[in-house]
């Protein structure tokens, strides 16, 4: 999905925006470019703190039990 995201990404850094549900005014659909570009921002974001979450916690487990047998390195 993050690819998918930056793939259709505008040059100019936004997205096009698609008819959107919204709980206000009877659930209306219409198209919003900030509503698009607000929820691609939230998933990447999402994506970039679950990425870097995993490396820092590959790192540490390595640091803290080494490479080598006994958890020397």
């Amino acid at each position: 999905a993050a690819r998918w995201l930056v793939d259709a990404q505008r040059a100019d850094g936004g997205w096009n925006p698609a008819p959107v549900n919204e709980y206000i005014r009877g659930c209306a659909r219409y198209a919003d470019d900030g509503i698009a570009a607000g929820l691609a921002l939230r998933a990447l974001a999402h994506y970039r703190s679950a990425t870097a979450t995993a490396t820092a916690t590959a790192t540490r487990t390595k640091d803290i039990t080494g490479d080598g047998e006994g958890g020397r390195p």
